[in-house]
């Protein structure tokens, strides 16, 4: 059986748990004093603890493990939030390392909604890596279209606009430090401003032979840039 996870805050090396986190621990998982638990902050630093009188942290074991692969960012044009949700969720557990949420022609989101949106959707990406035990928790930005489009790294759009002959599979990407898909919302993109995406270097591709909804492209893409 693995054992319980805590996301925590790292302050000088040392693990924080808050109360939130101390109150699950005791009334819901029915821990103890002296049970041991896997303490992590996101950004690659894991403690193996206990816990001590009054439910203070013991640290017995810390090790910090480096990512050992490129970095792959999903561009998400904003779609409805309880589908965006799911999305962030299975994108988390599939692997994903970023993941930029912008505005398109077609967005039912605004910006704005968006970055008051943040902390709610990194609870969800902590919930996520705790439960497929994640050392990495995602890091979550929201981005104007003109940001999105000075990105560097290999970048690739998903399209169904027109026809592309190459899916996604068929580029040599996996050697590339960053890798980028960008996925539309419901209705796709709009002409012009496709036109001026695949100009600012984002090369069109095809992530399945079906046409999917956002959130399951998001799965998709997802599941192959974190290969």
């Amino acid at each position: 059986m693995s054992q319980h996870r805590f996301f925590v805050q790292n302050l000088n090396n040392k693990p924080i748990l808050n109360k939130k986190e101390i109150e699950h621990a005791r009334k819901v998982l029915r821990m103890n004093i002296g049970d041991n638990f896997i303490a992590f902050d996101g950004f690659g630093n894991v403690w193996t603890c206990e816990f001590e009188n009054d439910f203070n942290l013991k640290v017995i074991q810390h090790q910090f493990i480096e990512k050992d692969r490129h970095i792959s960012r999903l561009i998400i044009s904003l779609f409805k939030f309880d589908r965006l949700e799911w999305a962030i969720e299975k994108c988390t557990e599939l692997g994903i390392d970023e993941i930029i949420f912008t505005k398109t022609k077609f967005s039912q989101i605004d910006l704005n909604l968006a970055e008051k949106k943040l902390a709610r959707w990194k609870e969800i990406t902590i919930s996520a890596s705790k439960q497929c035990e994640r050392i990495y928790i995602p890091e979550l930005k929201v981005m104007k279209p003109e940001q999105v489009l000075k990105l560097n790294g290999r970048k690739f759009i998903g399209v169904t606009e027109f026809e592309v002959k190459k899916n996604f599979n068929s580029f040599p990407w996996k050697n590339s430090c960053e890798i980028s898909l960008f996925i539309g919302p419901e209705g796709g993109f709009e002409k012009q401003e496709l036109e001026e995406v695949i100009s600012a270097g984002f090369e069109p591709v095809k992530i399945s032979n079906s046409i999917l909804r956002s959130e399951t492209a998001c799965m998709v893409g997802s599941f192959l840039i974190s290969e």
